[in-house]
């Protein structure tokens, strides 16, 4: 933790930037800022998925566009040319296959957080992390056109 800098919140979307220059730590304003508008910075350059979000911080962004970006894949020995990668798993099947190893669909986590009857605050955490992940795939299947 950075004393005063652990105060400021995460938006991905944030044009405010945190520099350090000579020991330093600096907030710096990348528009006006209005009295009393809440000013959010970028946690760890602003490019993190949501494993890192909830490693790192304790939370997930919804609709954290970097989640897509960063699939596990299986191991293979195939040789890495061209995208998809067949062979890792990051193609049509491969995505679909890891869609179906999930224990709910993303309409049934969906259902549970829209009724939010959890026994505690770490399942409901632990719901909206796997319906995020979920959203990541899904996106990444749009891509490919599926």
């Amino acid at each position: 933790l950075i004393p005063m800098i652990d105060m400021f919140n995460h938006d991905s979307r944030s044009v405010h930037e945190l520099r350090c220059t000579g020991g330093a730590f600096k907030v710096i304003a990348g528009k006006k800022i209005n009295v009393g508008e809440q000013i959010n910075i970028l946690y760890g350059g602003g490019v993190l998925n949501n494993d890192r979000l909830l490693q790192d911080y304790g939370f997930i962004q919804p609709d954290n566009e970097f989640d897509v970006q960063q699939l596990t894949a299986r191991k293979t020995t195939e040789p890495l040319v061209g995208y998809p990668f067949a062979g890792m798993g990051l193609d049509e099947a491969g995505l679909k296959e890891k869609l179906s190893g999930f224990s709910t669909t993303f309409e049934e986590d969906q259902a549970a957080l829209d009724k939010g009857d959890f026994s505690s605050s770490r399942m409901r955490a632990a719901v909206n992390f796997r319906a995020e992940k979920k959203k990541a795939i899904m996106a990444a299947l749009k891509q490919l056109g599926a």
